[in-house]
């Protein structure tokens, strides 16, 4: 039973780090594979603060020791039972009360567990540090018109492990456009969406190339470290390329509109100004009318491709070009051609 670093917590044989933080700031981002073991709810947190703020320290503790004194017991077993996970590393926001407290029960007790120093913050302060450095990897960037496969490629890629690959637009749960957040669950914080490049990106070789399609510096409203997006730039650049009846069809069995008409009809209203007012209320009534796949050609034709404006045919300007209407094909072509 130790207090140690961040480095050397990693190091441990089965690491298990335990988050003793409320459930809100564990929300707002964790270390990853954290379990949230919750001392205080938000709501008891808040009335902490208060009386910290209001009154003084040392009534804040007090308050304090009043609310988790009869959760301990139930804490240190959840604790114990945790044992045949890993070796617990307990920790809270900078290694203070909340984490000390738990791991002095435990001692006495004689649960075998460990304290993060720092805490959450020593961890961030790890992944600040990271981004700030120059990205290790030479990155390949995948481009090509919206519904081309980029996307699928990279998962279908990612679920064989024939090469490293980040699914960024899985990490920030957005496609980086107006209709990026359709039938997806709301974004992470941008501390959250870090922490799981952090951890998608340490956890393959720098020496070899990684994988992404390309994106701008914003997915949605989460924003790429500057480094990366910076690798990305200079790393190299492959083109996918698809019919336009392949990539209608891709978008439709993709999105499943049928499932989402009212969040397509408020995305459309999004691009009034662009397409104009009778367009736009074209387009409305055929998605409530179930037509989807004129709505996704007309969108990719008159809005997507001049938006993004890439080559829909090979194209020397890019390394390689793959056409994606056979994605197997495309996807063993790039996997020959990087290996």
């Amino acid at each position: 039973m130790t207090e140690m670093d961040f480095n050397t917590a990693q190091n441990l044989k089965q690491t298990l780090y335990i988050d003793v933080r409320s459930p809100g700031e564990y929300a707002q981002d964790h270390i990853p594979g954290a379990l949230n073991l919750p001392l205080f709810s938000d709501e008891e947190r808040e009335r902490i603060g208060t009386v910290y703020r209001q009154l003084d320290q040392k009534q804040a503790r007090y308050l304090g020791l009043e609310i988790i004194t009869p959760k301990l017991v139930s804490l240190l077993r959840q604790l114990e039972g945790l044992l045949t996970e890993g070796q617990p590393v307990i920790y809270c926001w900078r290694g203070g009360m909340r984490s000390k407290a738990l791991y002095q029960m435990a001692r006495l007790l004689q649960i075998p567990c460990h304290r993060l120093l720092g805490g959450y913050k020593a961890y961030r302060q790890e992944v600040n540090n990271y981004f700030a450095a120059l990205c290790p990897f030479r990155i390949v960037v995948l481009h090509g018109l919206t519904g081309c496969g980029k996307t699928r490629i990279l998962q279908m890629l990612q679920s064989e492990k024939q090469v490293q690959v980040i699914d960024l637009e899985g990490l920030a749960q957005n496609r980086g456009s107006v209709f990026g957040g359709v039938g997806l669950k709301e974004q992470p914080s941008q501390k959250r969406f870090e922490s799981r490049l952090f951890e998608a990106m340490t956890a393959y070789d720098p020496a070899c190339p990684l994988i992404v399609e390309c994106e701008s510096k914003r997915i949605g409203k989460l924003l790429l470290p500057p480094t990366f997006y910076q690798a990305m730039q200079e790393g190299r650049h492959f083109l996918i390329y698809g019919s336009l009846a392949a990539r209608t069809s891709r978008i439709v069995e993709e999105y499943r509109p049928g499932e989402r008409k009212e969040e397509i009809v408020e995305a459309l209203q999004k691009i009034k100004e662009r397409l104009g007012k009778e367009k736009i209320l074209w387009l409305i009534d055929l998605v409530k009318t179930g037509n989807f796949l004129p709505v996704v050609e007309y969108l990719l034709e008159y809005y997507y491709d001049p938006l993004y404006n890439y080559p829909d045919k090979a194209d020397s300007a890019y390394e390689i070009s793959l056409c994606s209407d056979n994605e197997e094909k495309a996807i063993r072509d790039l996997s020959d051609y990087l290996n």
